[in-house]
């Protein structure tokens, strides 16, 4: 990956070249009327001749300046819909990285932050939810592969009118990296919880579908909670990973490297209700913290792990590149705070 980073070509001379694309058409201007795909289209072709001039366009459109062939024969094209994880770098053409989730490249440019997420991403193939281009470089790539590939503004939505250059689009160099295909995400991630539970509690059973829940701490309480009681708790929440994404616990914070002073380090207020769906209904928090919560009292500790349905589902929430991206099971330490705990907080 080094050897692409110090590939860099100056953006004066992209400039320079844009520039002189657009003054050579204007120029025509007066006797024939250019569109904006001759025109996009011209300014491409100037760019690959001058940088790129021994690299053909492919049949699909793209123009592939490495690749590097896979070593499972799996690929997309395989399936009607799927759902293809990948490592990915998204380019200008002067080489200046958009962005990228390879941890290397993002140290290597001064950008790495542990506040950041960098495992692989799930997308959805044969939906329309990401762009033609990219369909077609994941169509002719094989599980553990790696292609960078020129992708033309046109061919950057999700649909292609040949007639019509897409004019919100732009011209990117993508970097993508195969990690593995998914035939059914939901069966993925069932299976990938019970492999945590196994590997890490010794095969705990399932309170609910792809939702576990263990109690470290039980106490015996004469508080009784009833809908309305706010009850504070300490936590931490993590992907199966590792990754770190939230805690309100300040010594955590420090030791994952994720402190920032302008956090609020202080317990968190939940609101009781006896029914899950009351529960559900009168808090905001994702649906499988709510779960563990209801089934907490005074004093009391447990860790919880559940699927994407009960977190972020399948949009995630992920704001550049913090946060839980999509169709990503999450984990939660949760400790409820003692009644005297609580009061002397008052």
């Amino acid at each position: 990956m080094s050897n692409k980073i110090n590939i860099i070509i100056s953006s004066i001379s992209i400039a320079l070249l844009v520039i002189a694309s657009s003054v050579t058409l204007s120029s025509c201007s007066q006797e024939e009327s250019i569109s904006a795909t001759e025109i996009q289209e011209n300014i491409l072709n100037a760019y690959m001749l001058k940088y790129y001039p021994n690299i053909p366009e492919e049949d699909n459109g793209l123009y592939i300046l490495s690749n590097k062939e896979g070593n499972i024969n799996i690929s997309t094209s395989q399936y009607d819909t799927c759902y293809p994880l990948v490592h990915y770098s998204i380019l200008t053409l002067d080489k200046t990285y958009s962005s990228t989730i390879f941890k290397d490249i993002a140290k290597q440019l001064g950008e790495y932050s542990n506040f950041k997420y960098y495992g692989s991403r799930v997308w959805t193939s044969g939906v329309g939810s990401i762009s033609i281009g990219v369909e077609r470089m994941l169509d002719n790539m094989k599980v553990g592969g790696q292609c960078t590939a020129i992708i033309p503004a046109w061919l950057s939505s999700d649909e292609v009118d040949t007639d019509m250059y897409n004019s919100t689009g732009s011209t990117f160099i993508y970097d993508i990296q195969l990690d593995t295909i998914v035939a059914d995400i939901f069966e993925y991630e069932t299976t990938l919880l019970k492999k945590y539970s196994d590997k890490y509690y010794a095969g705990l059973a399932e309170d609910s579908i792809n939702f576990y829940f263990n109690q470290t701490k039980t106490v015996e309480s004469d508080t009784n909670l009833v809908d309305g009681d706010a009850i504070k708790v300490w936590y931490v929440g993590k992907l199966l990973d590792g990754y770190v994404f939230d805690t309100n616990i300040k010594d955590t914070a420090i030791k994952y490297d994720i402190y920032t002073s302008s956090a609020s380090y202080s317990p968190l207020s939940y609101t009781h209700y006896m029914t899950i769906g009351s529960a559900y209904t009168n808090n905001s928090f994702v649906h499988g913290f709510t779960k563990a919560m209801n089934q907490l009292n005074y004093g009391e500790k447990a860790e919880t792990f559940f699927g994407y349905e009960w977190g972020y589902d399948v949009s995630g929430k992920l704001s550049n590149g913090v946060g839980i991206p999509p169709y990503t099971p999450m984990y939660y330490q949760l400790r409820v705070l003692t009644k005297d705990e609580e009061d002397a907080l008052n």
